[in-house]
This record gives structure tokens, C-alpha cells and sequence, in this order.
């Protein structure tokens, strides 16, 4: 289960797209997550140490502080560093800046993967 400190399952979206960020936040709601959203990395950054989510999904291409920036602060940072993160785009020809911040080129999943949203 996902958890953040309060117990309740709970998400972070950072996307800067609007529409983009509602669909993945009524998703993860109707499966009973509680959502919190950020705009820009930076942003996330900050939720991220202020709420602890159980878990972040991260948009990459995000204006001002982008999310590759921001899974690197997160994950250089002995707060964050364990928080569980997922990038939800990655636009072609970027992993690159993805096997930077991983270390690892077999830390990256096939883009046709998916997986379910289940709450309990």
C-alpha cells in the first residue's frame, strides 16, 4: 500500500499540464487515494518534504524546475531519497537525463508496460 505519514494512501501528480494532471488525479481518487498535485518540480520538491507521499508520479518536461531536476534533488536528499517515484513521460530520445539520475539503464521499463491502480 501507499502511505504517507498520515496513513492515508496517498499520491503526488506533478504534471503542468492541467488536463493531464486532473485525469491521473480522478483516477487515483476514484481507487481511493488522496491526491495532492504540484505544477512544476520545484513544487513537487516541496510537497514532497512537507507530506511524504507514499508515492510520486512525475512528469519530466515541466517549466521552470523540470522533473528530471527534481527526482535528482529528491533522490540526493536522505528525506526523499526513498520515496517512490514514477516517471509518467518521457519524451523520445530523453532517457539519457533517466539513466543519469538511475544509474542504471535496467532500472527503465519498457514504455508498454502497465500496471493497476488498486487501494487495497
Amino acid at each position: 500500500r501507499i502511505h504517507a505519514h498520515s496513513g492515508e494512501p496517498t499520491v503526488l501528480v506533478a504534471e503542468d499540464d492541467a488536463e493531464q494532471r486532473s485525469l491521473y488525479a480522478a483516477i487515483l481518487q476514484s481507487a481511493g487515494y488522496r491526491v495532492l498535485e504540484a505544477r512544476d518540480g520545484r513544487e513537487a520538491v516541496e510537497i514532497v518534504r512537507r507530506e511524504h507521499p507514499g508515492l510520486v508520479l512525475m512528469d519530466v518536461t515541466m517549466p521552470g524546475t523540470s522533473g528530471w531536476n527534481a527526482v535528482r534533488t529528491l533522490k540526493e536528499d536522505l528525506g526523499t531519497m526513498g520515496v517512490p517515484l514514477i516517471v509518467v513521460t518521457v519524451p523520445a530520445g530523453s532517457l539519457d537525463g533517466w539513466v543519469e539520475v538511475c544509474g542504471n539503464e535496467s532500472d527503465i521499463g519498457a514504455p508498454t508496460e502497465s500496471f493497476a491502480v488498486n487501494s487495497g
